[in-house]
């Protein structure tokens, strides 16, 4: 899954116990336990994501753990 927000650049840092909400998020499903459709279904049906501290990413009550990639 990638996850944008439009104007991408208009995204900032979130830092340690801070909170960033996306608007108009744009939710682009790369790999799914379903059929790429129905998951890009789901995943663009849930309420407003948002990011809180760098640590946690929350989708309508869902969330998960962010891991840093380079």
């Amino acid at each position: 899954m990638a996850l944008y927000s439009a104007p991408a650049q208009s995204a900032i840092s979130c830092r340690f116990g801070e909170r960033l909400e996306f608007v108009d998020p744009v939710v682009t499903v790369v790999d799914g336990p379903g059929a790429a459709a129905q998951e890009q279904e789901r995943w663009s049906s849930l309420a407003a994501p948002y990011i809180e501290g760098m640590q946690d990413l929350h989708f309508d009550g869902q969330w998960f753990e962010l891991e840093r990639a380079e």
